[in-house]
């Protein structure tokens, strides 16, 4: 995949995330770079890194203003070491 293309994805993930919690548009800007620095910061020490597979639960709380979202799902965890 190019970056272009995932450049793409990412924005429309951050609007997607804007729109599902109501927040301001120019909030889209901050998520996708947020998004993308962590995936160039992941993709730069990808080479150095061996995984292995396991389920975790991943239980999230998100609060906004004066209101509190708790979800939790089940995610196909990579656990990553870095060979130094």
């Amino acid at each position: 995949m190019e970056s272009t293309e995932l450049d793409s994805e990412v924005v429309l993930f951050a609007k997607r995330i804007v729109k599902d919690l109501k927040l301001y548009p120019s909030f889209i800007i901050h998520i996708s770079q947020s998004i993308q620095s962590q995936l160039n910061e992941f993709r730069s020490l990808e080479g150095q890194m061996f995984t292995s597979e396991k389920i975790v639960t991943l239980k999230l709380d998100l609060r906004i203003h004066n209101t509190i979202i708790r979800d939790q799902f089940l995610w196909q965890a990579v656990a990553v070491a870095i060979h130094e």
